[in-house]
């Protein structure tokens, strides 16, 4: 019991959550980016609960990098990048970001 009689906090200890939410990123298979072309923007990998960059705005796709990256089952972009993504989608031809992302998170535009 403490000073006022209670256990309730030896009872009942804080929770601690490892949850980390950060809406500074969207995530994106890796089909969104294409062999031999320059990347715009910058590419993350979320790292136990963090996001760290692994590809620098200007780094050139190679196709061992391109396997190397599909290790991991997501990629992270910054959404204030959202708009170089969109004009690096438009120049390759890739299929709609927005619908990538909405099947690698199992939900559609209605849901949201």
């Amino acid at each position: 019991m403490d000073k006022e009689g209670s256990n309730i906090n030896k009872k009942y200890p804080p929770r601690i959550s490892n949850r980390v939410i950060n809406h500074k990123y969207i995530a994106y298979t890796f089909d969104v980016l294409v062999k031999g072309t320059i990347l715009p923007f910058d590419c993350y990998i979320k790292r136990y609960n963090d996001f760290v960059i692994i590809i620098e705005a200007g780094t050139f796709m190679s196709e061992e990098l391109l396997e190397k990256l599909h290790n991991n089952k997501y990629i992270y972009f910054l959404k204030s990048n959202f708009e170089k993504i969109n004009q690096y989608q438009l120049e390759h031809e890739i299929v709609s970001l927005t619908d990538t992302a909405l099947d690698a998170l199992g939900t559609s535009e209605e849901q949201l």
